[in-house]
């Protein structure tokens, strides 16, 4: 049995403060600007908002460290195509510290008979990011929330000013409290309806339990099906990431999971990998292919964790990383046809080896593409960092072009770039979050051109 929550939320408005670099070029040409307040920060996904067609603004969805009650809540910020801040806002899950999923309601808990709850009488949630996407009156927001042990997938609808106007959580099993439910992306479809995939924790005979892929399609607030998809047994989590629409209304999911690659690495014996899974309109596989990217040699196994998608004219392109059973890590991309049948796939360390992790992924004007990520531990010239943010160009073989490959961040701490967006000019705008120490970790907006460089 499961339930949907309606909840009302406080709306939190946040007043950010914005750290510019005055030797950067003018907004028109490039730009690196900051924004949060001194906590901690994390950016998940970016994008670009339109109006008459063509991109006015930006949204950036995040967490932001509330330190006053050591939890973290969802945040959004919303910019021009300048990087100037027009609004930011955050929210979460709160419940009454007597609250119970399985037998009450939010109303039998007014408990200053006036709509409110003081603090010493609340529980909050830390809040997961997985997915916002603009709507013609809107956003949609997808995530996680960790709520007394238990993950619970988290939905909300903002209007364009960023106020909540829906918050949801659902639950994997109102019996048992141990079973986690996490949401990773969501899509309005073309007849209206919203989809929402991530992963179920499922109970298996004999008490063990694995990650099967999740699905959840609701219209005019009704659920329309809830399903789960995947591979019974122990180790053999799935996962979707990602997920689109076709013309015709089939669904395809992006995501990482243990069958076998098609491509026949080390006979077989080849980890966690990238899958295609193509599903007809009410949710029933069709479709299903998974590929991996094991070492040439076919010596090591490398388990493939799928962060990204993006649709192009050719199909679609998936990135991640790579992690060796000598436990490096490397980020790798992959490209698929519409139907998902293989097109070209690489592993890809960064400049002079180095290891590497990939988040995110856009097209560039010239169909090549660009990859974000990070550097784990970076280093040049015998002078070691932190990490360090990553910018990748390969064009649509995935073979990097060896000039095109910059590394962004401060002398201390941990830099990464999360995703990017491509202007109709062939400007790249990046979110990431840049680590200044001293529990400080900002969200970031650069604006780049397509070869890294500002």
């Amino acid at each position: 049995m499961k339930k949907l929550l309606y909840i009302s939320v406080t709306f939190l408005a946040l007043q950010a403060c914005q750290i510019e670099d005055n030797q950067t070029p003018s907004p028109e040409d490039a730009y690196i600007k900051y924004y949060g307040e001194l906590t901690t920060y994390g950016a998940k996904d970016i994008e670009l908002i339109y109006e008459g067609g063509n991109p006015s603004g930006l949204v950036v969805l995040g967490t932001k460290l509330n330190a006053d009650v050591d939890q973290e809540e969802f945040y959004i910020l919303r910019a021009d195509l300048n990087g100037n801040l027009i609004n930011s806002s955050t929210f979460g899950l709160t419940l009454p510290v007597a609250f119970t999923f399985q037998n009450d309601t939010i109303a039998d808990f007014d408990v200053n008979q006036d709509g409110s709850l003081d603090e010493i009488n609340v529980d909050r949630g830390n809040a997961i990011a997985g997915k916002i996407r603009v709507i013609g009156n809107g956003f949609l927001v997808v995530g996680s929330t960790l709520y007394k042990g238990q993950t619970l997938l988290t939905l909300a609808v903002l209007s364009t000013d960023l106020e909540v106007v829906v918050f949801m959580v659902r639950h994997a099993s109102l019996s048992n409290s141990d079973l986690d439910l996490f949401g990773n992306d969501i899509i309005q479809l073309q007849d209206g309806g919203i989809l929402i995939v991530g992963k179920e924790e499922v109970a298996r005979t004999g008490g063990e339990t694995d990650f099967d892929n999740y699905l959840l399609k609701i219209a005019d607030g009704q659920v329309v099906f809830e399903r789960t998809i995947g591979v019974e047994g122990s180790g053999e989590d799935e996962e979707v990431i990602s997920v689109f629409e076709k013309r015709n209304g089939n669904i395809v999911l992006i995501g990482s999971g243990y069958s076998n690659s098609r491509l026949g690495e080390n006979d077989g014996e080849n980890g966690q990998n990238a899958y295609f899974i193509e599903l007809d309109p009410n949710g029933n596989p069709i479709n299903r292919r998974y590929y991996g990217v094991d070492s040439p040699d076919n010596t090591s196994i490398y388990d493939e964790q799928v962060y990204n998608a993006i649709e192009v004219p050719s199909g679609y392109v998936i990135v991640g990383t790579s992690t060796t059973e000598q436990n490096e890590s490397y980020g790798f991309a992959m490209s698929l046809n519409s139907n998902g049948e293989y097109l070209n796939g690489a592993s890809l360390p960064g400049v002079s080896g180095l290891e590497t992790r990939f988040y995110g992924v856009t097209q560039s004007l010239d169909n090549d593409l660009i990859l974000l990520g990070d550097y784990p531990l970076f280093s040049s010239n015998s002078i070691g960092k932190g990490g360090e943010a990553l910018f990748m160009k390969v064009d649509q073989s995935i073979i990097p072009f060896g000039d095109f490959e910059s590394n962004f961040g401060l002398t201390d701490g941990d830099d990464e770039f999360v995703d990017a967006v491509t202007l109709p000019d062939g400007s790249i705008i990046v979110a990431g979050n840049i680590d200044f120490g001293a529990g400080a970790k900002l969200v970031s907006i650069v604006k780049l051109n397509d070869t890294g460089n500002l």
